[in-house]
């Protein structure tokens, strides 16, 4: 049997180590979105979204009142990076056909509402060339459930955003 030397230890040890932080790391990654209920295209959204840009700029003060729609602290963000929304150094509207916006509100802990908003078309008077989805829960034990919200009145509240802030029917903006 062939004796090992310190070098052969330490590699040893350090491919070990190397091994542990990777497992370690693994396991603190942040948990999966739970998307129990959703359509599989609107589950996919919201599994891609852990990586998009946050949209962090409240609407307007005058526009505040209406986030009473969604209820619990609001986290938004857009499938589309911070260079293809901005010209100039300020954001550009319209979003591209194709983006996604997802909203989550959480009451204390627990993911109690999920919208999208999916911009499929040109813009147009009825809803501004956007799908609207919004499932909600009430405990982390149950799946979601779509709502009965018809989507026109997304659209008719979503169009306050378009009028006052001209911001392509979406309350929050880039920082």
């Amino acid at each position: 049997m062939r004796r090992r030397g310190p070098l052969a230890l330490g590699a040893l040890v350090v491919a070990a180590a190397s091994v542990a932080l990777f497992v370690a790391t693994a396991s603190d990654a942040a948990p999966r979105p739970d998307v129990r209920g959703l359509a599989p295209a609107d589950a996919k959204a919201v599994l891609a979204s852990t990586g998009w840009t946050r949209l962090g700029k409240p609407p307007r003060a005058a526009l505040r009142g209406l986030g009473a729609a969604h209820p619990g602290s609001k986290k938004v963000v857009v499938s589309e990076t911070r260079a293809q929304l901005t010209r100039n150094g300020r954001q550009a509207y319209p979003y591209p056909r194709g983006t996604v916006v997802v909203k989550t509100g959480t009451t204390g802990s627990v993911v109690t509402l999920i919208a999208i908003m999916r911009k499929v078309r040109a813009a147009n008077p009825q809803n501004g060339g956007w799908s609207f989805h919004e499932y909600t829960r009430s405990s982390a034990a149950e799946a979601f459930q779509r709502t009965s919200f018809p989507e026109a009145g997304c659209a008719d509240c979503h169009a306050n955003a378009a009028r006052t802030q001209r911001t392509d029917w979406v309350f929050y903006s880039l920082r």
